[in-house]
């Protein structure tokens, strides 16, 4: 199973400028620290470029999804 997590977050554009957005996350655990939040932050930065993305809040949805949910 896998828990889903809606996510918003802030990014700094390469260059300059930055944005808010959000995004929808699945884990196998559930996020349970400042260590996952920071992880996750720079996974969206990584993953869409920019130069850098901060959590802003997040939120376990209620039930987990099965793997063959995915």
């Amino acid at each position: 199973m896998r828990y889903r997590h809606f996510i918003s977050f802030s990014y700094g554009i390469v260059g300059g400028g930055f944005g808010f957005a959000n995004t929808e996350t699945r884990r196998i655990q559930p996020i349970s620290g400042h260590s996952d939040v920071t992880v996750i932050g720079n996974d969206l930065a990584e993953r869409s470029g920019y130069a850098w993305a901060v959590v802003l809040n997040f939120q376990q949805y209620p039930e987990p999804r099965a793997a063959s949910d995915e």
